[in-house]
């Protein structure tokens, strides 16, 4: 699961072009970075779906 993750900001124009759960989708799938904090914290995102809208 954390093979090859990398680590690092996302470009604005990538994050402007796709939905909250696309984006964190495409972290789980290694198609963007994980956050910084991610490894500083030891915090892995394993699933995302649909939710509550508040």
């Amino acid at each position: 699961m954390l093979e090859n993750v990398t680590f690092g900001p996302i470009e604005p124009a990538q994050l402007a072009s796709m939905s909250g759960l696309e984006l964190m989708q495409a972290m789980i799938e290694k198609r963007l970075p994980a956050p910084t904090m991610a490894r500083t914290l030891n915090f892995w995102l394993a699933e995302v779906g649909e939710g509550w809208r508040f």
